[in-house]
């Protein structure tokens, strides 16, 4: 592999990486805006509606040593395909489902990943460029997706790089 061809992708897996963990921080934070939907989807009060992102953060604060460590000895990319698929199908049990316990479970499923593939997706970051490029490469990741969160769309032509 040539140096400019392995530039060229590790800058495309820098770029999915940040899909990947804007995503994720999605799911953790974009259910505050729906939570009167869910409410009135589920019957539920508000507060009751809230315990979809308690749940959520329960979960990863209790979790993140435990699985950091159990998840430390796998190959990195099954991980993160692991955890990028318990995402995607918790986030479609959430969509389908009409039992608030089901909601709930399915909330807290990917929680307990969340830690391993944000810590995991910054060491491949880092690891994909050279080393001169590697705290660019992972403040790229980071930055762009706080930046995205802050702003939206907009952090685009605001050049959230």
């Amino acid at each position: 592999m040539t140096q400019s061809s392995k530039l060229n992708s590790g800058a495309l897996l820098v770029f999915i990486l940040t899909v990947g963990v804007f995503g994720i921080i999605n799911t953790k934070m974009g259910v505050i805006v729906i939570l009167p939907l869910i409410a009135e989807t589920f019957h539920v009060t508000v507060p009751q509606a809230g315990w979809t992102v308690s749940i959520f953060a329960l979960v990863v604060a209790l979790s993140a040593p435990v699985t950091l460590l159990l998840f430390s000895g796998v190959n990195r990319k099954k991980v993160i395909l692991l955890a990028l698929g318990i995402f995607t199908l918790s986030n479609i049990i959430s969509m389908l489902t009409s039992n608030f316990t089901v909601l709930l479970i399915a909330r807290a499923l990917p929680a307990f990943l969340h830690p391993v593939y944000v810590s995991m997706a910054f060491t491949v970051a880092a690891a994909s460029v050279s080393k001169e490029k590697a705290s660019k490469a992972v403040a790229k990741v980071f930055y762009r997706c706080l930046c995205r969160n802050g702003v939206g769309s907009a952090g685009d032509e605001l050049h959230c790089e």
